[in-house]
C-alpha cells in the first residue's frame, strides 16, 4: 500500500528536523563539557576519583548505571559477588582508559564529559535526570538508539561504551568463575596489562 503524499512529506519533514536538531547539537559535545568544567573558574584539569587514574567521580556514576544494562544477566545477581564484579570492572575500565594514547583518551574524555553534562546528556540520550536515577528501560532505549543511529558519532559512542564495559568485565576473575571461561593465556594477559 502506498503512503499518501502528504503523510510521506510529513515523515520526511520530521526526519529532516530531527537530523538538523541533532546534527547541529552533536558537535557541541566537544565544547560544552569544557564549559561545564570552567564553571568554577579553575584552569586545573579535573582530578580523577580517589583510587582511580582516569575516571572522574561523575564517570563512576555513569559506568555504575550502564554496566548492569550492558552486561545484563552476565553480571552476578547475588551479593557480595555483584558488588565485587562492579568494583573490579570499574578498575579495569579505569586501567584501560588510562593506557590509551592521548588523542583517543581525549575523545573518550569528551564523550564522558558530554554524557555527564545535563543539557548534553538530555540531547544525546533523552535522559534528563542524573545517571543514578535513570531507569533500566531508559538506559536500554538509549543504547539501542545509539546502536541503530544514522549518526556515526553515536554509533562510535555506543561501541566505545559497550566494548569497554564488556572487555573490562570479561577479564575479571569473577566473570570467569560465573561463566566457566578459563580466561586468556596468562603470559599474554600479563604482557598486555603491565602497569605503566
Amino acid at each position: 500500500m502506498d503512503v499518501p503524499p502528504t503523510e510521506a512529506a510529513a515523515s520526511v519533514d520530521a526526519t529532516r528536523r530531527a537530523l538538523l536538531r541533532y546534527g547541529a547539537l552533536l558537535p557541541a559535545a566537544a565544547v560544552l563539557p569544557g564549559v561545564a568544567v570552567l564553571e568554577g573558574c579553575s584552569s586545573a584539569p579535573p582530578q580523577p576519583a580517589a583510587g582511580f587514574r582516569f575516571l572522574l567521580s561523575d564517570d563512576l556514576l555513569l559506568f555504575r548505571a550502564l554496566i548492569p544494562t550492558v552486561l545484563g544477566t552476565a553480571l552476578p545477581r547475588d551479593e557480595p559477588l555483584r558488588s565485587q564484579a562492579l568494583a573490579h570492572t570499574l578498575q579495569n575500565i579505569d586501567n584501560s582508559l588510562y593506557r590509551l594514547n592521548p588523542p583517543t583518551a581525549g575523545g573518550i574524555r569528551q564523550l564522558l564529559g558530554a554524557l555527564n553534562f545535563t543539557p548534553m546528556r538530555w540531547v544525546m540520550t533523552g535522559i534528563r535526570h542524573a545517571w543514578a536515577q535513570a531507569q533500566p528501560a531508559e538506559k536500554t532505549a538509549m543504547l539501542q538508539r545509539w546502536h541503530d543511529s544514522a549518526f556515526g558519532q553515536l554509533n562510535a559512542g555506543y561501541r566505545a561504551l559497550t566494548r569497554t564495559i564488556a572487555a573490562s568485565y570479561f577479564t575479571t576473575d569473577i566473570s570467569r568463575s560465573v561463566s566457566g571461561y578459563p580466561g586468556p593465556p596468562q603470559p599474554a594477559y600479563t604482557v598486555l596489562n603491565l602497569d605503566s
